[in-house]
């Protein structure tokens, strides 16, 4: 069955970088695997509603070099609109992908809907860490 993912590119905008944009070397990924009882997307009726984000921390010394990155984040959606779970599927970064678990892990969603009842969901979204000398 094909999965449906619902996707937000979070970019993250610092001003007065001077330098051009370089990305960081050592990319991390890893398979993610979840524990529990949950459905893809595309098995529920509707998919979860984002009603508060917090936004990831752009890392100091990144920011301070110029450097950009990219995190894509798989997480669950439990019934009650709680992120669990989640985990780093791929980042430019380790520290990079730190910030978005410390703030992916606070967001919260109106459930997933199936059959009427509120049911948990894996999501994946990918973030952008860039700037702008704006």
């Amino acid at each position: 069955m094909k999965a449906l993912h619902w996707s937000l590119v979070l970019t993250l905008v610092v001003a007065g970088c001077a330098t051009a944009p370089r990305p960081v070397g050592h990319p991390i990924a890893q398979e993610v695997r979840f524990t529990g009882e949950h459905y893809d997307l595309s098995q529920v009726d509707i998919i979860p509603r984002a009603i508060y984000q917090k936004q990831p921390i752009y890392p100091y010394a990144y920011r301070r070099a110029g450097i950009i990155g990219e995190v894509v984040v798989e997480f669950i959606v439990d019934a009650d609109g709680a992120v669990q779970q989640a985990q780093v599927r791929q980042a430019t970064s380790q520290e990079f992908g730190d910030a978005v678990i410390a703030a992916v892990s606070k967001w919260r969603f109106t459930p997933a809907m199936k059959d009427g009842q509120p049911v948990a969901v894996a999501m994946q979204v990918p973030i952008t860490f860039s700037y702008s000398d704006d």
